[in-house]
């Protein structure tokens, strides 16, 4: 894959979470997601309300901010 697209984002969280924790491609594509989702807040928001729109982009992509959390607080032991 060379490039992930807005459409591709749920269906590979939905396919790739579930094995993070035991398969390193999987953790893999989880954190690049997660730091797209960030990227994408900060672009919109800059440093303002970027919770808010973080949560608002993890809604329309279908990410619960559980395992978004999980994911992210991993990239600093990734």
């Amino acid at each position: 894959m060379d490039r992930i697209e807005d459409r591709d984002i749920n269906p590979l969280w939905g396919e790739h979470y579930p094995k993070s924790k035991t398969n390193i491609l999987s953790k893999s594509i989880c954190v690049t997601i997660a730091m797209m989702m960030e990227n994408k807040a900060r672009l919109v928001m800059g440093d303002n309300d970027l919770v808010d729109k973080l949560h608002f982009l993890l809604k329309h992509y279908g990410i619960p901010k559980e395992q978004f959390y999980e994911i992210e607080k991993e990239i600093g032991n990734f």
